[in-house]
């Protein structure tokens, strides 16, 4: 998916994706699908790239990335060595070097600006010092680095640290360590010209700390970060940007990881203005918000993108769609035994008559785990939809 759009979009000049937010910045079919894209098929392939994007096949026992879908983000080595903090976070790929690679990464800027203005907010999970740069806080120090590798930080930087103040230069020769150092994707990369012969001593300890901290923050991943701003520039002014933090710059792309689902039922209506009779007090419905509060993480992320198309709300500030439950009526199956239908094109579930706790779970469970395929999307048979989809960004599809 992230290669379509990018092979569709990337000559495309920046007004194209610059749409108001209603729109999206692109429309989108699934092949052999029913869906008509009226909002929900364009957040699903947002969805789908997000996952391309950190679909990463890792070595866990030699702390190493066998493959990796795309080359566009690696996993931190605190995600390889499986310590530290922010252990499930990526970072850019300071790998890819090609003039195609750094393309890709200047698209994946675009989408970020994209996400920033349209608020279809992509499901990345980014370590703090990508945010850093984006933000232009460029990260310097030891806690900097040790978001995304605390390794380095505790078994190079500290221990010399700690010999160099000691006075321990017999202990710090010992270590055998040379002005040569790797980086995050584990290439060997001299810190000075003849670094190869050159040991670290007493004399030079803080010489090898300041080269060594400017290698992994700045210079190995400098292409990368410049391909990066120059996409997200073409598409929101940089200079805003800098009023930010960087847990604020993270939170315009990515929204909130955890899904509130107090915020979720506050923006919820029940029925519609015709024949639904779906209040919000039947049990069918307490069922479901007690199932629904019941789930971990990535069954909660699993149910958004089951009826919207996207694994995070919008902000409180931002829900200008509220989440629609509409009573599921089947006369060929019984409540229990029915399972839940969505649109996520406006964000709607259609619940069966649940009586009891456990076959709510378990319908429920079953339609999010595998009810991922658009073809339900929509009902040439419900005027709500024909009518819902007579919008401006349905016309400019």
């Amino acid at each position: 998916m992230f290669v379509q759009a990018y092979e569709h979009l990337r000559d495309y000049d920046s007004d194209v994706l610059r749409h108001d937010k209603e729109l999206g910045a692109w429309g989108c079919k699934f092949a052999g699908e029913g869906a008509d894209d009226a909002g929900g098929p364009y957040r699903e392939s947002l969805t789908m790239i997000c996952q391309e994007l950190q679909n990463f096949v890792i070595d866990k026992p030699k702390r190493r990335m066998r493959i990796a879908l795309l080359p566009v983000l690696r996993p931190t080595n605190n995600n390889l060595n499986d310590e530290g903090n922010f252990r499930d976070c990526c970072t850019l790929n300071s790998a890819a070097s090609s003039d195609e690679q750094l393309e890709m990464i200047r698209f994946l800027g675009r989408l970020l600006g994209v996400a920033i203005r349209t608020k279809d907010y992509l499901d990345l999970s980014l370590a703090p010092e990508f945010w850093a740069n984006i933000v232009c806080d460029r990260p310097t120090s030891l806690r900097d680095l040790a978001t995304s590798d605390v390794f380095t930080v505790r078994e190079i930087i500290r221990e010399v640290l700690r010999l160099t103040r000691n006075g321990q230069g017999p202990s710090l020769q010992n270590l055998r360590l040379n002005f040569v150092a790797a980086t995050s994707d584990g290439r060997d990369v001299p810190l000075i010209r003849g670094g190869e012969s050159v040991y670290v001593n007493l004399d030079n300890a803080h010489e090898f700390v300041r080269r060594l901290l400017r290698l992994r923050l700045d210079t190995e991943s400098r292409p990368q970060r410049m391909a990066i701003r120059q996409g997200l520039s073409e598409i929101v002014p940089l200079s805003l940007l800098t009023l930010y933090t960087r847990r604020q710059a993270e939170r315009l792309v990515c929204g909130d990881a955890d899904i509130d689902i107090d915020l979720l039922q506050d923006n919820t209506v029940y029925g519609d203005s015709t024949s639904d009779f779906l209040k919000g007090n039947e049990l069918e419905v307490k069922l479901f918000w007690k199932v629904l509060r019941s789930f971990d993480s990535k069954n909660r992320a699993n149910f958004l993108r089951f009826v919207y198309g996207r694994t995070r709300l919008p902000l409180r500030s931002d829900f200008t769609r509220p989440f629609n439950v509409r009573h599921k009526t089947s006369v060929k199956v019984k409540p229990n035994k029915d399972l839940p239908t969505a649109q996520t094109c406006f964000f709607r579930l259609y619940l069966p008559a649940f009586d009891n706790e456990a076959a709510c779970s378990k319908m429920l469970l079953v339609a999010i785990r595998e009810g991922l395929a658009m073809d339900a999307d929509f009902d040439a048979e419900d005027p709500d939809a024909w009518r819902e989809l007579e919008n401006p960004r349905h016309d400019a599809l």
